[in-house]
């Protein structure tokens, strides 16, 4: 299995269309450790596979730069990496005089990914390898009762067809939420009751996998760090259904309090205004979502 989690996480996406991303740190990291020599190898082994993660393409003296590791630890942690078909060697830099230094990357078909946006009329999943490439896309529509998503979302991503010769095939899910995620769990949804359901244990525990489950809004934002945009600080506004906002402070996710951070569309704009299902009168996207402006055409 590999590590989906923290700095090396391969298991994202953006909600909006649903596109994986994969999270990267940009920023030099300088660890000491002390311990037993399995524990420090474990993360020397980690720190060099996301280093190659995040300059996609490197050569072994310079990951042996970066980390200030010796070039004999890094050739043969990424001999390791190699023999484990989570790195390839990709050709020789042509920048450089003298002999040219073989580029190392991530193997991108090691494994593959399911990205799936749960709306509130449309399921959209995507599968894709660990670099948010060499995408399928397919969408069916949400079940009108809560109840029956879990039995749908299996359905579906049985259904979605991972590429063959993969070492080690579906490695994660990630599921893009419109509404409240704490602790993995899904604490309030205001179109669409999903708190009663266990959706990560129960998908991973049927799968084998980790399941993760996160705002779409926040997925978005990640995707536009990721792909589009590295500034330090981004605000995103998703409007669909709803209205969501995805904050990234100092290269990292904000999500406030038990993940509202994000809950722009439910600022009360107008007192006694438009009922909303959360409960209050007057929430800015009762007048912004895109739901509300297709009812006023």
């Amino acid at each position: 299995m590999l590590p989906l989690r923290n700095n090396m996480e391969l298991s994202a996406q953006r909600a909006t269309g649903v596109f994986p991303v994969v999270m990267i740190t940009k920023r030099k990291v300088t660890v000491m450790v002390t311990g037993s020599k399995e524990l420090i190898r474990d993360i020397n082994t980690n720190l060099v596979l996301e280093t190659i993660i995040n300059q996609n393409a490197i050569s072994r003296a310079a990951i042996a730069k970066h980390l200030g590791l010796t070039k004999a630890t890094i050739s043969a942690i990424v001999q390791e990496l190699i023999n484990k078909k989570l790195v390839i060697e990709i050709g020789s830099d042509d920048t450089s005089l003298g002999r040219k230094p073989i580029l190392l990357s991530l193997n991108k078909k090691a494994g593959y990914v399911i990205c799936i946006d749960v709306g509130v009329d449309t399921i959209s999943a995507l599968v894709s390898d660990l670099l948010g490439e060499d995408c399928s896309l397919k969408q069916i529509k949400t079940p009108k009762n809560p109840s029956d998503l879990i039995n749908v979302l299996i359905q579906l991503i049985e259904s979605m067809k991972l590429p063959k010769g993969s070492p080690y095939g579906l490695v994660g899910i990630t599921l893009g939420i419109h509404g409240v995620i704490a602790n993995n769990h899904v604490s309030f949804t205001p179109y669409y009751d999903l708190s009663d359901l266990n959706l990560a244990e129960e998908l991973g525990d049927h799968f084998n996998t980790q399941v993760y489950l996160e705002n779409e809004a926040n997925l978005s934002v990640i995707g536009e760090m990721t792909f589009q945009y590295d500034y330090p600080n981004i605000a995103n506004i998703s409007i669909h259904s709803g209205v969501g906002l995805g904050i990234i402070i100092d290269h990292e996710l904000y999500t406030g309090y038990n993940g509202r951070a994000g809950e722009f569309g439910h600022t009360i704009i107008e007192i006694d205004g438009r009922q909303c299902p959360c409960g209050n009168k007057g929430c800015l996207e009762q007048y912004v979502s895109e739901r509300t402006l297709l009812q006023q055409l």
